[in-house]
């Protein structure tokens, strides 16, 4: 019994890697074959919210993605001390102030993922213009999965940073 537990066990991270893999494999040869359109770009250019100060937490919020991207937690604590200050919602100010009291990247890690549920809610309630894409990674922590929000449909993991950079799918368009 525990033998087939093990094996089932291996099997699930097998075809999780497979999974990421294959996404990411994907997309070079995606990337290598069609440049990205001018509409993309503007699309994104066009992201915005009914209220100003979502506005500005969101842009913060992928700032900090983009220094977890790089395994850059020095950026990622200034970033976040920035949006604490700016931010209005009492648990994303909260969040933000522990993940700028911290140099562990893997707590920063965590605390944004509990970020990005805040965020995501923001941007469900506010958005007026352009997409927000929720996207997913099934291996982060343990396995349990993870997911954060991107402006761009291009995967750029922050939970792995270079590790497994374009580990993850896009999970839902916020628009």
């Amino acid at each position: 019994m525990r033998k087939t537990k093990i094996i089932l066990s291996l099997g699930i991270i097998a075809l999780s890697f497979t999974a990421c893999k294959q996404t990411e494999n994907k997309q070079a040869t995606e990337e290598k074959t069609t440049a990205t359109p001018a509409k993309e770009v503007k699309q994104t250019s066009e992201l915005s919210f009914k209220e100003t100060h979502v506005n500005k937490v969101y842009k913060d919020y992928i700032l900090l993605k983009d220094a977890l991207v790089k395994s850059d937690a020095t950026t990622a604590k200034q970033v976040a001390e920035k949006m604490s200050a700016s931010a209005k919602n009492e648990e994303i100010i909260r969040l933000a102030k522990d993940i700028s009291k911290t140099d562990d990247i893997e707590k920063i890690r965590v605390l944004f993922f509990d970020l990005s549920k805040q965020v995501e809610t923001l941007a469900n309630d506010n958005i007026t213009s352009g997409k927000v894409y929720k996207q997913f990674c099934p291996m982060a922590f343990n396995d349990t999965g993870a997911f954060w929000l991107s402006s761009e449909e291009n995967i750029l993991n922050p939970y792995f940073g270079e590790k497994m950079l374009r580990c993850g799918m896009v999970q839902k368009t916020i628009q």
